[in-house]
């Protein structure tokens, strides 16, 4: 994002906490001192996505497709929620990811949770029930539109260009949906991706011209991503920053050799250089999980800050 519309983000969140304050004044004055001391709860936090938004980990098991996996209580969703209560801000925590969501079944339903609804509309009742409450929606959808294109030898780039032409056509009116369902005290926080796939660097087949290819291909899905979210006032939480996906120097070292550092950031925050049955698998660990975390609190405005 660059420095202006960080600018801008900041002010939509200043205008934001101030529309809240506004509605709240017109109800009770209980609950503007409960949000200013941290009382028992500063209202929900709502969380959208796939796997990487439930906190799936591998679970040190083999099945034919790789190893195993399965949620946790150590994803960003669990750590957010713990660094918000530790400041005095407790959040509801209602998690509907769906592992494998796509931005097509967000949408339009079929997934492996609801098949009988979309995400999309769950998350709209959601926010209409909850209209008169503040609340944090983060919004993690896109990863596995790209993932098919980048898990061979040699990065599908029609599959690439495909998978950021749907981010562009499908995500704006969806985020639109959203919008129009919260009520004046949420906030809005879009998710961007690292590459868990620069892994490939250290694989002798793929190596470092694949590495920068996956890379070249989650640069232009962050980039959409940024955009669309950007478009739709919502803040965007730094996470490429946070996993240094653009730090190509190399001056870090993995397993004795010399590497750029976002490789071995890759291989810190991911189960990507793991060897079976914990890896390789696309997943954040329990840094990678934190680190997005602190990234989401970054552009959290008050009570939540």
């Amino acid at each position: 994002m660059t420095l202006m519309a960080r600018r801008q983000a900041l002010l939509r969140r200043h205008l934001r906490a101030v529309v809240g304050v506004a509605v709240v004044l017109s109800g009770t004055l209980f609950l503007v001192v409960s949000l200013s001391t941290g009382g028992a709860s500063a209202g929900f936090y709502l969380v959208i996505g796939a796997s990487d938004a439930r906190g799936f980990e591998p679970s040190g098991t083999m099945t034919p497709r790789g190893p195993a996996e399965a949620a946790t209580n150590n994803g960003y969703a669990n750590d957010l929620a713990s660094m918000l209560s530790a400041k005095g801000s407790s959040v509801t925590l209602d998690n509907i990811a769906c592992p494998g969501e796509t931005i097509q079944s967000f949408v339009g339903g079929g997934d492996a949770c609801t098949p009988s609804t979309s995400q999309l509309r769950r998350a709209e009742t959601f926010l209409r029930e909850h209209a008169a409450d503040s609340g944090i929606v983060t919004i993690d959808v896109g990863f596995n539109d790209m993932r098919p294109c980048l898990q061979f030898a040699r990065v599908d780039e029609k599959c690439v260009a495909s998978s950021v032409a749907l981010v562009k056509e499908d995500l704006p009116a969806a985020l639109v949906g959203l919008e129009r369902a919260g009520g004046p005290q949420v906030t809005f926080v879009g998710i961007t991706y690292g590459d868990p796939f620069l892994a490939h660097y250290l694989t002798p087949s793929l190596g470092p011209s694949n590495a920068a290819a996956t890379l070249g291909a989650m640069e232009r899905l962050d980039a959409a991503l940024d955009a669309v979210f950007t478009a739709a006032h919502m803040d965007v939480a730094p996470v490429e920053s946070a996993l240094r996906v653009d730090d190509t120097a190399v001056t870090a070292r993995y397993d004795g050799r010399p590497v750029p550092v976002n490789v071995a950031e890759a291989c810190k925050t991911t189960w990507m250089c793991r060897a079976a049955p914990w890896g390789p698998n696309d997943h954040p660990n329990n840094e990678g999980y934190s680190l997005i975390a602190r990234a989401i609190a970054q552009v959290l405005p008050p009570p939540f800050s």
